[in-house]
Order: C-alpha cells, then structure tokens, then sequence
C-alpha cells in the first residue's frame, strides 16, 4: 500500500483547487485540534503560505498528508507536517513525508531542520533523530542535525 503514495510539489501561492485548500486545511486542523481552537488553526494554515516549500500526500487522489517547510536558512524550518487521521502511526504517510522532507532540506545545503511541535508528537520525532533542544508553554522546539 505505501508504494501507492505520492508526494507532490506546489509553487506558492499554490497552484489548487479551493476544495483542495479546505482539504488540506482540515488536514492540518485535525492534526493539532487537541491543542488550539478551529479558528486559530485555520488562521495558522493561512500563515503556512508564507512557507516557500508545500508538500502534499496522496493515495489515489485522497489528500492523505502535508509538509509546509521555509527554506530561507541555512537551518530549514518545517513549519507542518499533518497526516490524515486514518493513516497515522502505520508508517505510510507521516515518516516517509519527514524523510522526504529531511532529504530535500539535505539537498538545499541546509545543516538543520527544526520544527516545533506539540508534546504528544515528539515521539515520532525522537524516532527520527530529532533532539528537544527547547520548551516554551506548550510547544517543544526540536531540532535534526543534517
């Protein structure tokens, strides 16, 4: 099943759909809905935008993950990475969209990638070489050495 996913490349603004759009930011709702309000999710998926780099996952044509990365560093910063709900924790979506993500921050010369994340997730980014370096309130900063 995994070999049935592709990942895609979107200039900014992004070049979709509106349907898209909500999809995505539903996606990315659903995927941090514990910690935050509706409202404030959807306004930090429109500030996703100012991101430079936009991944999206799909199995068929079901959106099924996203990664939105700002490579304006040399340390990249990965500002989401959201997996649809059904396809977390089986290895399909979330970690091969990170290894993407981790290859191509390689490519760009960057010599880190730091992201921030929620509590419940590190993890998943533990597992993946990620170290704690900060916590602010909610948020742990996280960073992988390239």
């Amino acid at each position: 099943m995994s070999a049935l996913l592709r990942i895609e490349s979107y200039a900014l603004p992004l070049e979709m759909e509106t349907s898209e759009h909500r999809q995505l930011a539903s996606l990315y709702a659903a995927a941090v809905r514990e910690s935050n309000d509706e409202d404030s999710l959807y306004e930090q998926y429109d500030n996703l935008h100012e991101t430079d780099q936009v991944r999206v996952a799909r199995i068929g044509n079901a959106v099924v993950g996203m990664a939105a990365y700002d490579t304006d560093h040399d340390k990249v910063f990965l500002g989401a990475l959201a997996v649809e709900r059904s396809y977390r924790g089986q290895g399909i979506v979330g970690g091969r969209m990170l290894r993407y993500v981790i290859d191509e921050a390689s490519t760009f010369g960057a010599s880190a990638l730091d992201l921030s994340c929620y509590e419940r997730t590190v993890p998943f980014y533990q597992a993946h070489q990620f170290e704690v370096v900060a916590r602010g309130g909610l948020l742990y900063d996280m960073r992988r050495e390239l």
